[in-house]
């Protein structure tokens, strides 16, 4: 961690709800943050839990920061699980505090209540322990099965139950195959899985799981509409596509990705901005702009001011529009005449001009720990 921080590292991220990272302790985040935090870096992290037990993860989080001394930025702030839906303010209420402390807390989110994920995390962490190979060979045994079956219905103290918190197996889609005998099943749920193959859904996920060597993204619809309006509304809340960029003709492979590549910015601006009115246009093109430059620590990026790096976006506020949905994903959205990167045009009315001016932005040097204005 000391090397990458002095290479220019912005920090560690950690993504607790995954293997191997849900082995890891508090104490030990807390003994690697230490150090990033003597560099003025930020600790960002995928909570422990965002299910039934998500107040221990933003608890776990808050922390980490204290005890090391470095920021906090959480990913994709949201409660999972039917259960948990509309008590997003307990917690913000627990980050609020943290910030009345002193404590610089930061989060991001997307516009959509369904989240991307890996089928193989459906499975309980002790079958996957060894790697993609191993978990492979345990889920051919009917035993194995019948355990994950358990595990699933019952639950466990210490794993994030994707089937519980989606709220069952038809609010799970497939999103991505590469085996051309199971691409009928892109854009399918589990549910509809099970009924095609004529499986119980445990046996229709190991068997695609072994069809595709453990490689299957699907898409989990486990958030509420609710929360997320209130979440959008959060002063300390930036916007995050958890995306990348893509392009239709080019990534064929990637079936049917979930919308957020395309449309989480357009989406904001189109949802929230003009027809919910639940963010002002300045608010919203802040959580996308200063917001995160100033959470990473990019004091040279994110507003239109002299002696800034001309990172620039010029759209029509009345027109733009996103059109991916998770049906036909990979749209384009509208509304966006052109964009500058380093003061180059890249975009012009939709198309990429072939300029490539961006570069890997290293750390800047400053005060750790410090909480810019606008974040106050």
């Amino acid at each position: 961690v000391e090397q990458a921080m002095r290479d220019g590292a912005i920090g560690i991220s950690s993504a607790l709800s995954y293997v191997p990272n849900t082995f890891m302790s508090t104490a030990e985040i807390v003994r690697l943050c230490r150090i990033a935090g003597r560099y003025g870096g930020t600790y960002a992290t995928h909570l422990r839990r965002q299910d039934l037990e998500i107040r221990a993860g933003v608890v776990e989080a808050l922390e980490v920061g204290e005890a090391a001394g470095i920021p906090v930025h959480i990913f994709h702030y949201k409660v999972k699980h039917p259960r948990m839906w509309g008590r997003l303010s307990e917690f913000s209420a627990l980050i609020d505090q943290a910030r009345a402390r002193g404590l610089a807390v930061t989060a991001d989110l997307y516009p959509y209540i369904a989240g991307v994920t890996g089928l193989s995390a459906s499975l309980p962490p002790r079958f996957l322990e060894g790697g993609t190979a191993r978990m492979l060979e345990r889920i051919k045994s009917p035993e194995v099965r019948a355990q994950i079956r358990h595990d699933i219905e019952n639950g466990l103290p210490d794993w994030e139950n994707e089937v519980a918190e989606a709220g069952g197996w038809d609010r799970m889609v497939i999103s991505a195959v590469q085996q051309p005998a199971n691409k009928k099943y892109e854009g399918k749920s589990l549910e509809e899985l099970s009924r095609a193959t004529g499986k119980d859904p445990v046996d229709a996920m190991c068997d695609l799981l072994l069809s595709e060597n453990g490689r299957v993204t699907i898409i989990q619809f486990a958030a509420a509409d609710a929360d997320l309006e209130q979440a959008i509304r959060l002063p300390w809340t930036a916007i995050g596509s958890d995306g990348t960029a893509m392009h239709p003709e080019r990534f064929p492979w990637l079936g049917k990705p979930h919308p957020r590549h395309y449309g989480t910015y357009p989406r904001v601006l189109a949802r929230y901005v003009r027809e919910k009115k639940l963010l002002s246009f300045p608010e919203a093109i802040r959580k996308m702009t200063s917001l995160p430059a100033q959470t990473l620590g990019f004091l040279d990026r994110g507003l239109l001011r002299p002696g800034m790096k001309a990172d620039i976006v010029i759209l029509d506020p009345d027109r733009v529009l996103d059109h991916a949905t998770f049906e036909t994903p990979q749209q384009f959205p509208v509304g966006i005449d052109y964009v500058l990167v380093n003061g180059t045009v890249v975009a012009e009315r939709g198309r990429h001009t072939g300029a490539r001016p961006g570069r890997i932005l290293r750390r800047q040097d400053g005060p750790p720990n410090a909480i810019p204005a606008t974040l106050q």
